[in-house]
């Protein structure tokens, strides 16, 4: 159907044809809503670009056009709704960014973050932490080899006594041996 065809047809029926599918209707809704989107982006105009902010706009109809229900209000209603609250996000976000001062501002991509790892260096980290476990698994004890584990998991002194079925103080003193044992073995490494 032609754009005339549709001139005497209701915005509620044009979105109804929208949702079901046929989105000839749309462009008769962008040149009905146009003269609006554009007077909202102009009032932001000294912060967003009128480009953006249309386009904002543009797509806030879009998603009018698909989240409308007809029950609950005039198709007109929502979408300017839509529309208002899309460009004035679009203003906020702007407006945040221009308070952060430009030189706090850089790229992340070049950034080397002390302890993140790439996946080679992850397997790497995983194999020596493996050889460690198994070098530690020959040099402790059964208990303080258990208690040692369960508090790299993060463990408290009660929850490694209550795993173990000893008392805490046990707990401390196997924690002790381990430290004196792994100063050992750095000293020699």
């Amino acid at each position: 159907m032609k754009k005339n065809s549709y001139k005497d047809v209701s915005d509620e029926q044009l979105v109804l044809k929208v949702q079901s599918g046929d989105y000839a209707p749309f462009s008769i809704l962008v040149d009905r809503y146009m003269p609006y989107i554009v007077k909202a982006s102009s009032k932001y105009k000294s912060v967003i670009e009128t480009e953006d902010s249309v386009s904002e706009g543009l797509l806030a109809l879009y998603s009018a056009v698909k989240g409308y229900k007809l029950e609950k209000s005039s198709f007109k209603v929502f979408a300017q709704l839509c529309i208002d609250r899309a460009v004035l996000s679009e203003y906020r976000y702007l407006k945040a960014l221009k308070r952060i001062p430009r030189d706090l501002i850089s790229s992340i991509d070049d950034v080397d973050v002390p302890g993140s790892l790439n996946p080679e260096s992850l397997i790497i980290e995983k194999e020596n932490l493996y050889s460690l476990s198994e070098l530690l698994r020959g040099e402790l004890s059964e208990l303080e080899y258990q208690v040692f584990r369960e508090f790299m998991r993060g463990k408290c002194y009660k929850e490694i006594a209550d795993k173990v079925g000893k008392t805490e103080k046990s707990v401390d003193n196997a924690l002790r041996r381990v430290r004196v044992k792994l100063s050992a073995f750095q000293t020699c490494k």
